[in-house]
């Protein structure tokens, strides 16, 4: 009798070491998908903020010399339309 109830507590034992290796996994995983997008989203704002840098420059530029303004919104365009090339 004494051997059963060992036998069975070991199975258990086994069994919840092996649910929460499974779990430390799936964590890890979870972890590192979140991980993934997390640094995606970071180059998003960070290719956003170049372009905002660059548009505030060139608005600089036309702040120091209203005759360049003509040449503002093709310098916006340009700006926008880098990332996507």
């Amino acid at each position: 009798m004494k051997k059963l109830i060992i036998i069975v507590l070991l199975f258990v034992s086994v069994r919840g070491f092996s649910q929460s290796r499974d779990s430390i996994h799936f964590l890890i995983r979870q972890t590192q998908f979140y991980q993934m997008h997390f640094d995606s989203l970071v180059n998003v704002i960070k290719a956003q903020n170049i372009k905002l840098d660059r548009i505030k420059h060139y608005i600089d530029l036309c702040n120091k010399n209203p005759k360049k303004e003509k040449y503002l919104r093709e310098w916006i365009n340009n700006a926008l339309q880098e990332s996507k090339k």
